[in-house]
């Protein structure tokens, strides 16, 4: 689900950093996950982050367990969506 173009435009107005980054590793632990990557883009903050490593923690829920969406289509994501290899636009403040 995605957020309604309004409220993305004023999200990506408000962060200090707004970075685009492949995921390389997943460490899921319960309802979190930790992902591990490089910035490969930059498209908000310092040109300097492009090429870095970077860690996000995020929300998750395995398959079965309450997977509904939340309704601003924000919080939580699928955990088996979290698969190395993927590229993740990040809003980060």
């Amino acid at each position: 689900m995605m957020l309604p173009p309004e409220d993305y435009a004023r999200a990506v107005r408000e962060a200090d950093y707004h970075i685009q980054m492949v995921i390389e590793a997943v460490d899921i632990r319960a309802d979190e996950a930790i992902l591990s990557g490089n910035v490969v883009k930059v498209f908000r903050g310092s040109p300097a982050l492009e090429g870095t490593s970077m860690k996000l923690r995020v929300d998750c829920f395995s398959p079965g367990e309450n997977d509904e969406w939340p309704p601003d289509g924000i919080g939580r994501f699928p955990a088996e969506a979290l698969h190395a290899g993927r590229v993740l636009e990040a809003l980060v403040n």
